[in-house]
C-alpha cells in the first residue's frame, strides 16, 4: 500500500534517474546490493557513461564496510549521486524512470516489487526473485547476472526506449503486481497451503 501508483516524471529528453536496487539493506541482502553496486558503479565509468551523460544515477542505500573502499576507487561520484539511507525510498522512486536491481542473488525482491508497484520499470538480474516479477521487454529489462556488459547494453536499451515506451513498461509492471503480488491474492495462497 505505501508504494502507490505514480504518474511517470516528465524531463524533456533525459532521463530522469535510475535508482539502484542497494537501498532498504538487511543483514540478509548486504552482500547482494554490495557487489550490485560495484558493478554498477564499475559500468557507469565505461564507454556508457560517455554516451550517456545527459542521464542522472541515483544511488539510495547502504554500501557494506568491506566494499567500500573498493566503491571509492571507482570514484562515483562522477558518475552518481549518492544519498545513503533514506526512509522515502517511495520518493525516489518517483522521480525516477526506471529502478536498477543488479542483485547476485534474491530471496523474492521486495526493492523490484516496489518499484513496480510504483509503476516504474525494473532494470535486473536475470536471478530468481527478479525473474518472476520482470517480464524482459514488457514490464522491464533483464541482463545475465554478474556481467558489467550485459547490464551497460541493459541500460543502454533503455535509455533509447521513448518515454511512452517507458510509461507503459511501468503500467504493465503495476498491473502484474495487482494482479499476481496483491496482497490478498498471496494470504489466500498460503491460507490454501494451512489447509
Amino acid at each position: 500500500d505505501h508504494f502507490f501508483f505514480s504518474h511517470f516524471p516528465t524531463c524533456g529528453d533525459k532521463t530522469c534517474g535510475m535508482v539502484t536496487g542497494s537501498f532498504k539493506v538487511t543483514n540478509q541482502f548486504q552482500k547482494t546490493g554490495s557487489f550490485g553496486t560495484v558493478s554498477l558503479a564499475d559500468c557507469l565509468r565505461t564507454e556508457f557513461y560517455k554516451v550517456s551523460a545527459k542521464n542522472i544515477f541515483k544511488m539510495v542505500g547502504l554500501i557494506e564496510p568491506d566494499y567500500e573502499d573498493e566503491f571509492k576507487k571507482l570514484k562515483p561520484e562522477k558518475y552518481v549521486e549518492l544519498f545513503g539511507l533514506s526512509d522515502d525510498v517511495h520518493g525516489f522512486m518517483t522521480r525516477a524512470d526506471a529502478v536498477v536491481v543488479p542483485s547476485y542473488h534474491e530471496g523474492m525482491s521486495n526493492v523490484s516489487l516496489e518499484a513496480a508497484a510504483t509503476g516504474r520499470p525494473v532494470i535486473s538480474s536475470r536471478i530468481p526473485g527478479c525473474m518472476e516479477i520482470v517480464d524482459d521487454g514488457v514490464t522491464g529489462i533483464s541482463f545475465n547476472v554478474k556481467d558489467v556488459t550485459a547490464l551497460v547494453e541493459a541500460l543502454e536499451k533503455f535509455i533509447l526506449l521513448s518515454q511512452k515506451q517507458r510509461r507503459d513498461m511501468g503500467i504493465k509492471g503495476r498491473k502484474k503486481i495487482e494482479e499476481q503480488f496483491n496482497r490478498t491474492l498471496v494470504v489466500k495462497e498460503y491460507a490454501k497451503l494451512l489447509d
